[in-house]
């Protein structure tokens, strides 16, 4: 099965994923419980704050077949044209901002990014903050700029954002087509940036390159070596040649060298 991803909010934010899903325009989304809220509210619960105990907490409720099949069940009897496939989780939520909070107590008269869910509208300003929505990608930089005084999310993401899109540049190995950023969306790819969408498909990015520009130009490799280059690979010629069983290539080489 072949999967196109689209990453870094190129099809919408997720609340817009969900009525892309439902409409049939996709086939499936990694969505949070969160902004899975704005359509079926129950699903709200899972932001109460301080409902699990800790990291191994969350692990062990989200694997209990029961956990997991009631929250099945709570979509099938909320929405229309939507059904969970799995649950997971990228850990538990930390706020982060340019002073320490230590705890609730700290959030007093601070201006926080949450999510645009009713439950974290009404808990933040209980602890007396006040929530500020924006879309994800505008989070960091509304951090630096004094939009908002604190943000929430996981560290993983935190650090993600810290590091900018390059962090994990270095760890793709195999890809064809890789777009940064949030302002690089695959439209630009395609029609004005030479990223195309023809890219290598069934893993064969594994050996070759996507197609751009340089694709379609024709090119003539042109080379020049002295008699101290040619006798510098004389060696391997001599070698490979044999091995393959073309003697007129290493006899091409003895003709202009002599014997080795």
């Amino acid at each position: 099965m072949l999967i196109d991803q689209y990453p870094g909010a190129q099809l919408g934010q997720e609340p817009q994923l969900l009525q892309l899903v439902k409409s049939g325009d996709i086939e499936f989304a990694i969505i949070s419980s969160a902004n899975t809220a704005t359509i079926s509210p129950q699903a709200g619960v899972m932001s109460l704050h301080f409902l699990f105990r800790n990291a191994d907490h969350v692990v062990k409720a989200l694997a209990d077949q029961k956990v997991i099949d009631a929250i099945k069940a709570m979509i099938d009897e909320t929405t229309q044209g939507l059904h969970v496939i799995a649950t997971g989780s990228q850990g538990v939520r930390n706020v982060y901002s340019k002073k320490e909070i230590h705890n609730v107590a700290d959030l007093k008269g601070v201006k926080i990014r949450v999510q645009a869910t009713a439950t974290e509208d009404a808990i933040f300003p209980a602890y007396g903050a006040q929530t500020v929505h924006m879309p994800f990608g505008s989070v960091y930089t509304s951090l630096q700029t004094g939009v908002v005084d604190v943000a929430e999310n996981g560290v993983n993401v935190y650090l993600a954002n810290k590091q900018g899109p390059y962090a994990t540049l270095g760890l793709i190995r195999n890809a064809g087509e890789i777009l940064l950023g949030q302002h690089t969306p695959f439209s630009a790819g395609n029609y004005a940036i030479g990223v195309p969408a023809a890219l290598p498909t069934s893993g064969f990015a594994r050996v070759t390159s996507g197609v751009t520009v340089l694709s379609y130009l024709k090119a003539t490799s042109v080379a020049h070596l002295t008699a101290e280059g040619l006798a510098r690979v004389r060696p391997v010629i001599e070698r490979l040649g044999r091995y393959e069983e073309f003697p007129a290539h290493v006899l091409a080489v003895e003709a202009r060298g002599g014997p080795a």
